[in-house]
């Protein structure tokens, strides 16, 4: 029934309107009661990455030395949405700071999409994003290694002339460890791969986090077509779908913050090799992190709602 579901009994249970279709009817009254009667609507796809650091808790065989174990502890990961390119500074994995941009996140304020508009989000992705490791600079420089911003890359620190994370494409492995190199044999993949299936994901809506609602397993957020699987065999991975949607509304006390909350629940552990830098004398030279940053994306899809009038008075 389009009004709701009938019980054996005969009661009628009233359908739930959608997030989607409460956003539609609260921008139709929108358009108009602005007189214009207008509304537009767009895909859109909100953004926001945060960084999560592993430490590097053990280096084997002794006296050897060619492999490393990263590892994540368990507790509150990061809140994706928590700041804006406007009003907040992000966090590189190291506890250095920068300002962030596009690259970073969509949004201008913390917690806010665009208050002229309503955003009903059907659904969301998490993407692994770099991996940047840190060494040590004397160890760099010893083996040739003196560029600023490769340095920068390299020691966990941020670049002096951006004033940016410096970032890297080592498809080899030959300067980050193999099992994180992005495009490598294993790519980034595989942090991804051990940290969702013991970790959940939760939103809060409103100032405090009035609302909260538990999303589920890290496992149940596909990484849209990304994932090693998909790529090897095609199996088509559209994302984490919210049928009943989840409303991102104008700057209202309720629905107009949200953030998404990450929080693992075991220590995850990731045996690594180690990349080799160079020869010092006749031996190979690997290079010893002593820790990790890598990053994680959400993103949030669905069709902007605005009354014409509306966007285009706050233009």
């Amino acid at each position: 029934m389009r009004d709701g579901w009938q019980t054996s009994t005969g009661q009628i249970i009233p359908m739930v309107p959608t997030a989607a279709q409460v956003a539609a009817d609260k921008t139709a009254k929108d358009a108009k009661a602005t007189g214009g009667g207008r509304m537009a609507t767009w895909l859109a796809r909100e953004h926001s990455e945060i960084w999560i650091n592993m430490q590097v808790v053990d280096r084997y065989p002794a006296g050897v030395g060619s492999f490393g174990i990263a590892q994540i502890l368990p507790g509150d990961l990061c809140e994706f949405f928590s700041y804006g390119q406007g009003d907040g500074v992000q966090n590189d994995g190291f506890g250095n700071q920068y300002r962030p941009t596009d690259v970073d996140t969509s949004i201008e304020q913390a917690l806010r999409q665009d208050p002229r508009t309503r955003l009903p989000i059907g659904t969301l992705l998490l993407l692994p994003g770099h991996v940047r490791p840190r060494y040590s600079r004397d160890q760099l420089i010893a083996l040739g290694i003196t560029n600023a911003v490769t340095l920068a890359w390299l020691t966990g620190t941020i670049d002096t002339l951006t004033r940016q994370p410096a970032d890297g494409d080592d498809v080899t492995g030959t300067l980050i460890p193999p099992q994180f190199a992005v495009g490598g044999p294993w790519r980034h993949d595989v942090f991804w791969e051990g940290l969702r299936n013991n970790c959940h994901l939760r939103y809060q809506q409103g100032n405090g986090g009035r609302n909260e609602r538990k999303l589920g397993l890290g496992r149940f957020f596909s990484t849209g077509n990304i994932d090693t699987y998909v790529k090897s065999f095609g199996t088509a991975d559209c994302g984490y779908e919210l049928p009943e949607g989840l409303l991102w509304d104008l700057e209202t006390e309720v629905e107009g913050r949200i953030s998404f909350k990450l929080r693992s629940e075991r220590a995850v552990n990731f045996p690594f090799q180690l990349a080799t830098g160079g020869v010092t004398g006749t031996g190979a030279e690997p290079l010893f992190p002593d820790a990790l940053a890598v990053s994680l994306r959400i993103v949030a899809i669905g069709p902007r709602l605005s009354s014409g009038e509306a966007f285009n008075a706050g233009s």
